[in-house]
């Protein structure tokens, strides 16, 4: 492997919510109420440790819909996997304010694809093994 392909790279970790403190759940408390005490125990270091984007939506608004599409297509675009959509007041696993999950594989025709053609195969084992991770030919969409 190529280590110049990740030099200057480092791992950072993105919290997004704290569900037990001290040994204390934190399940019946509302979302805002826990990523408030999530922001206050995180030591935010750009790069190193952040808090996940939040991007309020007005619901009455006269287009919420849109308002959330470019928020997605920007987190897209920019090579990240989704959005996980959260009422404010909702808590934990709150089955009347359910959280909801949105990635581009869940869209019609937007998801990862791969366009391939078999060009051969075999059943012998050690020649399988020669082959795995080489790319014979196809074409690839993702």
């Amino acid at each position: 492997m190529n280590s110049l392909v990740n030099e200057g790279l480092s791992l950072g970790l993105v919290f997004f919510d704290v569900l037990y403190l001290d040994s204390v759940s934190l399940l019946s408390r509302n979302y805002s109420e826990r990523r408030q005490l999530l922001g206050s125990l995180v030591h935010i270091e750009p790069g190193k440790s952040m808090l996940a984007k939040r991007y309020p939506i007005d619901m009455t608004s006269n287009q919420p819909v849109k308002v959330l599409y470019q928020i997605f297509s920007e987190h897209i675009a920019a090579g990240e996997e989704g959005l996980v959509l959260k009422g404010d007041d909702s808590k934990y696993n709150d089955y009347r304010k359910p959280w909801i999950k949105l990635k581009r594989d869940y869209l019609p025709d937007s998801g990862d694809k791969l366009d391939l053609i078999i060009v051969g195969a075999t059943w012998e084992k050690v020649r399988g093994r020669n082959l795995r991770g080489e790319w014979l030919c196809g074409r690839i969409y993702v």
